[in-house]
C-alpha cells in the first residue's frame, strides 16, 4: 500500500470519526410547545398557581423553568408555579421553558395585563357629573348613573353573572367591560337590577335622541361622540382614533368599545360599542352601535347566539 493510499484512508477514518462526534451532540427538537393556563387579563394582587405541561416529546427528564418580566427575574425551576401579581397595574410577560439535556430548549411566553378594578383607577372614563350610585343587592356590585332627560342611567355596562360572559372568560373583566348577553337574556326580565330596566326604543330615543343632530330612519346622526367615553385602560386609548368621531361625552353615557360576541368569538373590541334595546323586530333582538369611525348611532337587529352589552334605565325620581 502505498504512503497516498495510507494517507487517504488516515483521512477518510479521521473525517468519520468527526461525523461521528458531531452527530452525537447534535441536540433534538421537541413535540409541542409549553401551555401557560391564565387569563389574559387579571386582578391586582391575585395569586395563581400554573401547571407546567404541554411538550408531548420527550416523555421522561423534562423539566420546565419560569420567568415574569420584572417580577421573577431568576428562572424558578418547578412544574408547579405559584406566584402573586403586585398591587400595580400593567402588562406582564410569562414564560415557561421546557428543557431536556438532548433537546433544544423550548419556551413559551404569554403577556398578561394586570387591572385595578377600583373606579378611575385601571379604566379612566374621564371627567363624568355624576347623578348618584345604586348598590345591586343581588351581588352587592355598585353602578354610578347619569340623568338623561328623564331617565337615570347607568355609565357602565351590566356586570350581572346570573347571565351573560365577561371578555375572553377572564374573570376581572366583568368589572371592566360587564357582561355580554344574548336578546334570549335580556327577554328574561330580570337582567336588570330590581326597579331598573333594560332600554326599549323610546328610552333609547331619549338616550340617544336627545343629542342627535338629527334623524334618519332609527339612526341618530351626530349622536356617537356625545355618547362615548374618552376612556383609557392603564393609560392606553380604548377606541380607536378617528379625526372625524372623536369622543365628547357631554351626556355622560360613557360608551366603551367593547364589542361583542358572535360565532364563538369576540369581535370588534376598540372598534364596537353595542347595545341591547328590550324591543324586537319580527323575531329578532334590536340593539344600537357606535363603531369608531363614524358619528352616528345605528341600529339593527339579529337573532342566535350574538352578544352584546346591556345598559340598565330607570324612569328619574
Amino acid at each position: 500500500m502505498s504512503r497516498e493510499t495510507v494517507f487517504i484512508f488516515v483521512c477518510l477514518l479521521a473525517a468519520l470519526t468527526a461525523c461521528k462526534k458531531d452527530l452525537s451532540e447534535v441536540k433534538l427538537m421537541m413535540e409541542g410547545d409549553p401551555v401557560i393556563e391564565i387569563d389574559d387579563y387579571v386582578s391586582v394582587g391575585s395569586e395563581w398557581t400554573l401547571q407546567a405541561g404541554g411538550v408531548k416529546l420527550p416523555v421522561d427528564d423534562i423539566g420546565y423553568y419560569w420567568t415574569i418580566d420584572g417580577l421573577v427575574d431568576d428562572n424558578d425551576t418547578t412544574d408547579v408555579f405559584s406566584f402573586r401579581f403586585p398591587d400595580t397595574s400593567g402588562i406582564y410577560k410569562i414564560t415557561c421553558t421546557a428543557f431536556h439535556p438532548e433537546y433544544y430548549n423550548n419556551p413559551t411566553t404569554k403577556s398578561v395585563t394586570v387591572l385595578d378594578t377600583a373606579y378611575n383607577a385601571s379604566l379612566k372614563l374621564g371627567g363624568i357629573d355624576i347623578a348618584g350610585i345604586f348598590k345591586d343587592e343581588r351581588d352587592g356590585r355598585e353602578y354610578r348613573f347619569v340623568s338623561i332627560g328623564g331617565l337615570d342611567c347607568f355609565i357602565s355596562n351590566l356586570a350581572y353573572r346570573g347571565y351573560g360572559k365577561p371578555y375572553k372568560g377572564s374573570d376581572v373583566m366583568w368589572s371592566m367591560m360587564g357582561g355580554y348577553y344574548t336578546y334570549e337574556e335580556v327577554l328574561s326580565g330580570d337582567i336588570c337590577p330590581q326597579g331598573w330596566r333594560v332600554p326599549s326604543e323610546n328610552d333609547w330615543d331619549v338616550l340617544a335622541g336627545t343629542y342627535a343632530e338629527a334623524m334618519d330612519g332609527r339612526v341618530f346622526l351626530g349622536a356617537a361622540p356625545h355618547l362615548m367615553a374618552p376612556a383609557t385602560l392603564n393609560d392606553e386609548k380604548l377606541w380607536s382614533y378617528s379625526p372625524d368621531n372623536e369622543p365628547v361625552n357631554d351626556s355622560g353615557f360613557s360608551a366603551l368599545p367593547t364589542g361583542y360576541f358572535s360565532n364563538d368569538a369576540f369581535v370588534g373590541f376598540n372598534e364596537y360599542a353595542v347595545f341591547w334595546s328590550a324591543d324586537p323586530s319580527g323575531e329578532k333582538g334590536i340593539y344600537h352601535y357606535i363603531y369608531y369611525d363614524e358619528p352616528d348611532l345605528r341600529t339593527a337587529a339579529i337573532s342566535g347566539d350574538f352578544r352584546a352589552s346591556v345598559r340598565c334605565v330607570r324612569d328619574r325620581n
